[in-house]
């Protein structure tokens, strides 16, 4: 399993619950690391129609336990201004 959290920030229009910028999120089931093969990787993905004044993307694998969930590995985190697409990565 993995989670995935996209935040944006862009003043008053963003305040108001209006996505002006046409974003949508994706994120994509955890697979075999094209250049790592030990390692398990899950990508979060930011598209919009126009560019974002600030974003921020985290993600994180999980698996489940007897006990309940598991954090593994290391999270992804990318944040930026001005960009239309970005991608973060936990493997």
């Amino acid at each position: 399993m993995c989670a995935a959290q996209l935040l944006f920030s862009g003043g008053s229009a963003w305040a108001a619950g209006a996505n002006p910028w046409g974003c949508g999120g994706k994120v994509d089931h955890p697979h075999r690391s094209h250049t790592n093969p030990h390692a398990v990787n899950v990508h979060a993905d930011l598209k919009c129609k126009a560019r974002v004044p600030r974003y921020s993307i985290y993600v994180t694998l999980y698996r489940s336990r007897w006990w309940g969930w598991e954090k593994i590995g290391k999270s992804g985190y990318v944040s930026g201004v001005e960009k239309y697409k970005a991608r973060a990565v936990a493997n």
